[in-house]
């Protein structure tokens, strides 16, 4: 077979060629190559042209070429060794990525090389990446640049660029959002490996190989017990010291009252399972999540059915804080710990030397050991420990830290968090409810000296915590926009006021300074780049409610699990050797079959999925095909094949020191006064006093309600459940779950 190479304009013949060799990388370069002798010299110039497989390559540079002889006397006079045509990806290099937008997105743009922007999903790169290559390529040359309507990567990210081209912001697409791209002639498709090749290979005549090479990856670095950090953002200090857990009584505000408000001071009964000797005069609690100071009257009153309770003078701001039946979660300070009973309180095991700042997996500080995530290839491969932060410090890693960020309201609720939302609502905690529009167009040049720029207020739903309760001396609050117009921009809080949605539904009122983008030397938001009702955001820079934590801890545990489920196993190079006897029977018969069957001569690309499967290696796989060498010139053409192994799917993961999630009876214990403990979700406990020994407790966890009989020896849960309204009535059997 022969291969014509034209000029640029593809009419003017220069040269052909009886061999070449093709080799393309995954995620890299593709090019054909060759040598070629000539009686005489070959004008080759930047722009030629070769078609193979149906591709076109094109000449980028001039090629090096050794004189052996005169003009005509020789076959061999001139020599070209080794010239490379590109294909038209290597157009990717000579572009700038600069920031340019689409025309018909209403995004401002500076054309500069050096600029940050906020990509809510991989579509935002890859629409700055079309607008780039639509300044230069057009015509003929046009790129196209599609992203895989299946495809799930990163979202919300912020990118910064400095000074790269077209292919350095299209490595991002890995790097960054960590996904895949395949380049075929002027189309780049992200989220995507490619195509299966048709059939399964295998060893053997017929079956497509001759020979399977396999080979460990040196260089991995294999974990089966991993320690995974999160972030010190929003984190209150020394969080892990201080937490302490009462979870065996009943605390229940049985009723309050605002009209009893004196000096900003209001009163809230409560009753009580344990007498005030447990207290000191000043102690923290905590109701639907917020912390309180409260202080003890020196008088006991009967309230109702309430056998025996203390006045607590809770200070506070404002009124209508607390609800009949509202539960205490928790105290803090003020506590004696040791005069409860040994299983009502989980206290930290953590010395108090020992700071930790930094977001743990789930069951910190209230285990024995360390906590840590173990692989089930551990007793095959034994403890190879390894660490890993996910703050913000390393690529390809999210920051996780507790956030309001993918917060619903059913999550709230389900943790004990009362919250409600406007009906027809999605119930997106982390969505702008309102927002004001503002008007002016931003540009404030005129500005007088010490003339301050109006801010702008937005209304949050109910979030389940009055972000003023967590707002400190010497910190500022934030409101960070995900999404939207005004995506990636963030604004300091100045001021909370609780309002009210339709049907009384509470909500928080944020007024908010504009920003200036000083590139633009424009204030957002403003008339064309307002905040709406829908758009993404989280809050930065204050102490996050309990819940908000617990909630962090599980998503460092998901990540955890997925970073060791990529580093717990011995990852494989294969290099089969293709049957080229197979691979051009099966071309003949693809060309025979006027279409019906492709050819996989022509269409094998770099990025596409080979399944093959051997007995002996006890292997069956479909895997990336890393790197294709095509060498054609004899009579037939012959392929070098490299597949790296990529897996996708995690083992079953396990977390030790008692972090999984048990109730099984494998996890009884009966303590020294008879009570039955069972662990239900991390750190998160039951326990049951026996109270009298009844025969029948009521218990709740997570606002559901379920029944224990006495055995005999403890506690057995049975079948039977018990609503919320006949709950009221046995108070003074039940024991509640208060650690959430």
């Amino acid at each position: 077979m022969e291969w014509t190479i034209y000029d640029k304009t593809g009419l003017t013949k220069k040269a052909e060629i009886k061999e070449l060799e093709y080799n393309g990388e995954f995620m890299g370069e593709s090019y054909v190559s060759f040598s070629v002798k000539s009686f005489s010299p070959i004008a080759f110039e930047m722009g030629d042209k070769l078609t193979y497989r149906g591709e076109e390559y094109t000449l980028n540079y001039d090629p090096t070429v050794v004189k052996k002889a005169a003009r005509y006397k020789s076959g061999e006079g001139f020599v070209y060794d080794n010239v490379k045509f590109n294909s038209a990806s290597d157009e990717l290099t000579r572009c700038d990525f600069l920031d340019y937008v689409k025309g018909d997105n209403k995004v401002h743009f500076t054309s500069l090389p050096n600029f940050d922007f906020y990509a809510s999903s991989v579509q935002d790169l890859a629409d700055r990446i079309q607008a780039n290559l639509d300044r230069i390529y057009t015509g003929s040359q046009q790129w196209t640049v599609v992203v895989s309507s299946d495809s799930e990567g990163k979202k919300n990210v912020p990118v910064s660029i400095n000074n790269i081209n077209v292919w350095g912001a299209l490595e991002l697409v890995n790097t960054t959002f960590e996904m895949n791209f395949i380049i075929r002639g002027r189309t780049i498709t992200i989220g995507t490996e490619g195509v299966a090749v048709e059939g399964m290979f295998s060893y053997g005549k017929g079956n497509g190989l001759y020979q399977i090479e396999r080979n460990a990856e040196q260089d991995q670095a294999i974990i089966t017990r991993l320690r995974a950090y999160g972030s010190t953002r929003n984190m209150p200090v020394r969080y892990y010291n201080e937490i302490h857990y009462v979870t065996g009584s009943v605390y229940v505000v049985a009723s309050y009252s605002d009209n009893l408000a004196s000096n900003n001071f209001y009163w809230v009964k409560l009753n009580l399972a344990y007498t005030k000797q447990r207290f000191d005069e000043t102690v923290d609690f905590q109701v639907n999540n917020i912390w309180y100071e409260g202080h003890w009257e020196y008088h006991s009153q009967s309230y109702g059915e309430v056998e025996a309770g203390y006045s607590m003078k809770v200070y506070t701001q404002r009124s209508g804080l607390f609800r009949n039946e509202d539960k205490i979660q928790n105290f803090k300070d003020g506590v004696h710990y040791a005069a409860f009973p040994s299983w009502a309180v989980e206290v930290p095991l953590i010395p108090a030397q020992q700071v930790v700042q930094n977001l743990m997996l789930p069951g910190f500080s209230f285990e024995e050991n360390d906590v840590y995530v173990d692989s089930d290839n551990l007793s095959e491969l034994g403890i190879r420990e390894g660490t890993v932060f996910f703050d913000g410090s390393t690529d390809g890693l999210d920051e996780i830290y507790p956030s309001i960020e993918g917060m619903t309201a059913d999550d709230l609720n389900e943790a004990g968090i009362p919250v409600t939302v406007v009906a027809g609502d999605n119930g997106n905690l982390d969505e702008i409810a309102d927002a004001d529009q503002v008007e002016d167009d931003g540009f404030w040049t005129d500005k007088a000296d010490g003339e301050s720029i109006p801010p702008f207020k937005a209304v949050l739903k109910n979030i389940g915590f009055d972000i003023r309760e967590y707002w400190y001396d010497g910190m500022q609050p934030v409101l960070s926009m995900r999404d939207g117009q005004l995506g990636g921009r963030e604004f300091n809080i100045i001021n909370v006021e609780e309002g009210t949605a339709g049907g009384g539904v509470k909500t928080y009122i944020l007024t908010l300074e504009r920003v200036e983008d000083s590139d633009l030397g424009m204030y957002f938001p403003n008339k064309d780049y307002n905040m709406k009702p829908g758009d993404k955001f989280v809050i930065l820079d204050i102490e996050m409610p309990d819940v908000y934590i617990k909630a962090a801890s599980q998503r460092l545990l998901r990540a955890a699990k997925e970073y060791l489920a990529k580093n717990d196993y011995v990852r494989y190079t294969y290099s089969p050797k293709v049957d080229e006897i197979y691979m051009a029977r099966q071309h003949d018969e693809a060309m025979s079959s006027g279409g019906a069957i492709k050819s996989l001569h022509d269409t094998l690309k770099e990025g596409d999925l080979l399944s093959f499967k051997d007995t002996d290696l006890s292997v069956e796989k479909s895997i990336v095909i890393d790197k294709l060498t095509i060498k054609e010139g004899d009579i037939i053409p012959t392929y070098e094949i490299t597949l790296r192994e990529d897996k996708t799917v995690g083992t079953i993961q396990r977390m030790q020191n008692q972090i999984d999630s048990i109730i099984s009876g494998k996890d009884k214990s009966v303590g020294s006064n008879g009570a039955y403990r069972s662990q239900l979700v991390f750190d998160s406990y039951i326990s049951f006093p026996t109270i009298g020994r009844q025969d029948t407790l009521y218990v709740a966890r997570d606002r559901n309600y379920t029944t224990y009989a006495w055995t005999g020896n403890n506690y057995e849960m049975t079948t039977a459940s018990v609503s919320e309204d006949e709950l009221a009535s046995k108070m003074n059997k039940v024991t509640i779950l208060c650690g959430y």
